[in-house]
């Protein structure tokens, strides 16, 4: 949790981005590059994901398929955008920004598994991180 914190707080002054308004963010540590020690990994959750997510469902479903689909498009390109403007700044800065002990080893971006009460599903979130085994970019 206090990684997870110093972590959030660090995206919100750098980034100028507002928890949990435009992010969420959750931090698991998991033997990924070594059978000794955890890597400590980061899953950003963005709120411009969530609401091309929607967006793309309700443009399935939903009635009127030309105006919602091209909605769902756009909104997929903010959300395309606004997670290369957060690499770029994490990848540039956090490592300066935070304590030794709450330096990221991964980072990926998707959304963070939660149960009905809002508390991180830790469980789920190690599974998606096992399931991308590093796919995402180390930092």
């Amino acid at each position: 949790m206090q990684i997870e914190s110093e972590l959030a707080g660090w995206v919100s002054s750098a980034l100028g981005l507002s928890s949990p308004k435009d992010f969420s963010l959750a931090v698991v540590g998991l033997k990924l590059s070594s059978e000794h020690d955890d890597d400590c990994c980061v899953t950003i959750e963005l709120a411009t994901d969530t609401s091309s997510s929607s967006s793309a469902s309700s443009a399935q479903g939903g009635e009127g398929g030309g105006e919602s689909g091209e909605e769902g498009e756009s909104a997929k390109a903010k959300a395309e955008a606004q997670r290369a403007r957060v690499r770029s700044a994490w990848e540039a800065g956090v490592g300066k920004g935070v304590s030794k002990g709450s330096k990221p080893d991964w980072l990926r971006f998707g959304l963070i598994p939660r149960n009905f009460k809002g508390t991180v599903l830790t469980k789920d979130l190690a599974a998606a991180w096992k399931a991308a085994s590093g796919k995402d970019d180390p930092l």
